[in-house]
């Protein structure tokens, strides 16, 4: 009997893990946001559409990507529980990645279903930015000089007031 080679078992646990614990989502079918009731009713889809787009990079899966996106917008275009003020500075960081617009908004979003007493402007800001660049991070997205910027800020917990500045 041959003994099972460490890179195999690596190749093995990583595959079973991504199965395993993969980000997936299916945008409900025929969902409709007609009631109050109706937007309380999609929230865990909300939640796990949001799950996804932040476990996928920009360049994977571009039709779910569009149904997801479309799914999240109909959602916040209505919603009576979360409303998002956007800057001009979120628009700059969208330019070379634009799909990032609704990345900011789903972070925005997930932040304050999470935390339905959250008002704070600049920590709902703030954890938009940070969804951003969770994302940029993973890859598939044009290089962004401004975000490879806010990367460094974030890692020296400087993002917040970077934000803060913006928003004076």
């Amino acid at each position: 009997m041959k003994p099972i080679r460490p890179a195999f078992l690596l190749f093995f646990a990583l595959l079973t893990a991504g199965r395993l614990f993969g980000q997936t989502f299916e945008v409900p079918a025929n969902y409709a946001f007609n009631t109050k009731a109706d937007y309380g009713r999609y929230e865990p889809e909300v939640i796990r559409a949001i799950n996804w787009l932040e476990a996928t990079p920009l360049n994977q899966e571009a039709r779910k990507r569009k149904e997801v996106n479309a799914f999240l917008f109909k959602y916040l275009e209505g919603s009576p529980d979360v409303t998002i003020d956007l800057h001009g500075f979120v628009l700059e960081l969208n330019k070379k990645n634009p799909d990032m617009l609704m990345v900011f908004m789903a972070g925005w979003a997930k932040h304050k279903l999470e935390n339905r007493s959250q008002t704070d402007k600049l920590k709902l800001n703030t954890v938009g930015v940070e969804t951003v660049l969770k994302v940029y991070q993973l890859g598939g997205a044009a290089k962004d000089k401004n975000l490879e910027k806010l990367v460094k800020l974030a890692g020296t917990g400087e993002l917040e007031t970077w934000v803060k500045s913006k928003l004076s």
